[in-house]
């Protein structure tokens, strides 16, 4: 082997290394923002439950997400889909937008929705 060829591996191998160094770098600083934004949408969706006047049964029963989901949500012990924000987001009349981020979409109303009536949910066993 020459000395072009060993350069030209040792070269390759230090780029190796360095882009594992930040692809690292760059998975832990998605971790640190994933779990920032993680604990800002829990806040938001047991408040918005709260403002709503919702028990974890009732907001059960509008979304067919069992209560012990959705107190893991709450609590942080279990990840949101984004299929399950889209139902949540729908049940307590919010966008997934805020539901997931706190941002609020252009077009929609600022004031928060009236609590939904108690006699409006029904609960129908399997």
């Amino acid at each position: 082997m020459d000395e072009k060829t060993i350069r030209s591996r040792i070269f390759k191998a230090e780029k190796k290394r360095q882009d594992a160094q930040a692809l690292a770098l760059l998975h832990a600083r998605l971790l640190a923002r994933e779990s920032s934004h993680r604990d800002a949408y829990q806040a938001r969706l047991k408040a918005r439950r709260e403002a709503l006047g919702l028990s974890q049964q009732a907001l059960q029963w509008s979304t067919g997400v069992r209560w012990q989901t959705i107190s893991a949500y709450e609590a942080g012990r279990q990840s949101l889909s984004l299929e399950r924000a889209w139902v949540l987001a729908r049940a307590l009349q919010v966008s997934v937008e805020w539901l997931l981020t706190g941002k609020r979409l252009r077009f929609q109303d600022p004031e928060p929705a009236a609590p939904i009536p108690p006699e409006t949910l029904t609960y129908s066993p399997p």
